[in-house]
């Protein structure tokens, strides 16, 4: 009896745990998509280009952007269940924010067994979403 009431006061627990890992990895993921977004506006306002680079080793997005005249960087540290799949790194050019190749910024939420592709169109540098569950 005491065990059914231990698993049944877990069960909430559980739940609350996954849904963090769940509110992590979106947060993770809007994240990314902000910066792009930022990204995009100073190569096209600034009339700069803009870099970024997901690194798998490190784990790590870093953007390269300029606001009001001066030169940013943001990096942003990817936790865990989120991952980054691979290497990826794409220069938008000044004035048009067209990419300079077609690129993918993939990830993989572990928690969800998830993997979320972000593909860079070639000439308008707009982001199309892809997930699959493996």
């Amino acid at each position: 009896m005491l065990l059914v009431i231990s698993i049944f006061g877990l069960l909430p627990v559980i739940r609350i745990e996954k849904w963090k890992e769940k509110q992590n990895v979106t947060a993770q993921l809007v994240m990314f998509e902000r910066l792009y977004e930022k990204s995009q506006h100073s190569a096209i306002i600034e009339k700069e280009s803009s870099h970024i680079l997901a690194d798998k080793h490190s784990q790590k997005l870093v953007f390269s952007y300029t606001i009001k005249g001066r030169k940013t960087e943001e990096i942003v540290n990817i936790e865990a269940p989120l991952r980054i799949n691979k290497k990826s790194s794409l220069e938008l050019q000044p004035g048009t924010a067209s990419p300079s190749k077609l690129e993918t910024f993939s990830f993989f939420d572990q928690s969800s067994q998830t993997k979320i592709d972000y593909i860079v169109q070639l000439g308008s540098s707009k982001v199309f979403k892809y997930v699959e569950r493996q």
